[in-house]
């Protein structure tokens, strides 16, 4: 037999699927991971199995560009600190 997985998910509190539920649709899902304390993508599947959507204004905006800058900025502190 090969080696078993054994899933660990997280429990999930009401506070934090509120906070989800309200943040998601306009905010990307990096910034709400960093409050929730767990992945972007963990976000993203929790939001796509509560049918939770982006707002079209969230999509139409520049928030690719405004992540990318993030990004590039926290890259470069961490090359300062070497």
């Amino acid at each position: 037999m090969g080696n078993v997985r054994k899933s660990r998910q997280r429990k999930w509190t009401d506070e934090e699927i509120a906070y989800l539920k309200e943040h998601y649709p306009f905010e990307p899902a990096s910034d709400i991971s960093d409050v929730l304390k767990c992945s972007d993508t963990t976000i993203t599947i929790l939001a796509k199995k509560l049918g939770i959507k982006k707002d079209k204004s969230f999509k139409k905006s520049n928030y690719k560009f405004r992540y990318v800058k993030k990004y590039e900025s926290s890259k470069d502190k961490s090359y300062a600190a070497l």
